[in-house]
């Protein structure tokens, strides 16, 4: 699951150590909206800037690894919420076919 090693995320608890809990889940919340942003105006036709979707993308991944340290939530927690939710959804699918 992670997509980081194990340097860049020692970085990332450096990081949030330094600005503290509530900082990053305020940058959390910050980086979530850009990211829809980014989304929403390609949605409403406007012309995709792929480099600015993977940066609000890594800025949000940044930021839900935090997160996930804030409230201690580990990768196997995260991948079995994960696959819960895609066979929840492939289920409601099926309903309606």
């Amino acid at each position: 699951m992670a997509l980081l090693n194990k340097e860049y995320m020692q970085k990332l608890g450096r990081i949030r150590l330094h600005y503290g809990d509530s900082a990053e889940i305020l940058k959390a919340i910050e980086e979530a909206k850009e990211y829809i942003n980014e989304l929403s105006g390609i949605v409403h036709n406007r012309e995709p800037d792929i480099e600015r979707v993977l940066e609000e993308m890594a800025d949000v991944y940044v930021t839900m690894e935090h997160v996930k340290s804030i409230f201690q939530i580990n990768n196997y927690e995260l991948k079995e919420c994960m696959k819960y939710k895609i066979n929840r959804q492939i289920k409601r699918m099926e309903r309606n076919e």
